[in-house]
């Protein structure tokens, strides 16, 4: 239609006319270009804060996560006296060192939950975040941090006692009766044969080697409780930043 009275004009000869269509035609498309470019703005600011939101969840869940091992951490650094064999020699002293040095050999390694920035990065939706600042944490956070390594080693000392201790003694060690979850551990009398007690305690008692890597594996507790502080102080600073972000955008959490 529009083209139709274009031609017709310029037949006409009325330059009038024929400007008015043109900057008619050049101001809809101008138009429609910034309309275009304001949806595509708008999308990539709704993608953003529902990758910030995402993000922030995923943080406090890692904070958590954190948290729960550095409990677990601080348990097993609490009882290395008893687990060093320090006390009498008795059967009391003999199954407090057992339960000690089957605590200490426990591991749980830390997993950060990365599925919003996996998805981010496989989807090209790194670049929606705004803030460099905030991107380049995010890469350190996910993939440049070589402290993760170190708390998902496992000492030898783990292999060395279990393979001391009689696998019927660990089921009771796990049992609730003894240990209701990964953290906590209830007092719980010996299983009935005494014997067997007193003579896994002494074997480790007498094993120098399994000393020596019990020393080893407090040293690595005592390593990777600083770790654990610092990555819950690391981790707790990014959520801040992705916080402000948000607010930024007019998004509270």
């Amino acid at each position: 239609m529009l083209l139709r009275r274009l031609t017709q004009h310029v037949r006409d000869q009325n330059w009038t006319a024929v400007i008015l269509d043109f900057v008619i035609v050049v101001t809809g498309v101008f138009v429609g270009i910034q309309l275009g470019n304001w949806n595509e703005a708008r999308a990539e600011r709704k993608a953003e804060i529902s990758y910030l939101t995402r993000l922030h969840a995923d943080l406090s869940a890692d904070i958590e996560m954190y948290d729960l091992r550095l409990k677990v951490i601080n348990g097993q650094l609490d009882l290395a006296p008893e687990a060093l064999g320090t006390s009498p020699d008795d059967t009391a002293s003999a199954w407090s060192l057992i339960r000690a040095q089957y605590a200490i050999s426990g591991i749980l390694p830390p997993e950060i939950r990365d599925a919003t920035y996996t998805d981010m990065v496989n989807a090209g939706g790194l670049a929606l975040i705004q803030d460099q600042h905030l991107r380049d944490r995010l890469v350190n956070y996910y993939v440049a941090d070589g402290a993760l390594p170190v708390l998902k080693s496992e000492p030898p000392f783990r292999q060395m006692v279990r393979g001391i201790i009689p696998h019927t003694m660990q089921a009771y060690l796990t049992s609730p009766i003894c240990a209701p979850d990964f953290v906590s551990y209830l007092p719980c009398d010996p299983p009935d044969d005494l014997g067997s007690v007193n003579a896994v305690a002494k074997t480790m008692r007498e094993d120098v080697a399994l000393m020596r890597a019990l020393n080893y594996s407090i040293a690595h507790h005592e390593i990777c409780r600083k770790i654990i502080l610092a990555l819950i102080a690391n981790t707790a600073d990014l959520r801040g930043i992705v916080e402000v972000s948000l607010a930024a955008r007019g998004v509270e959490v």
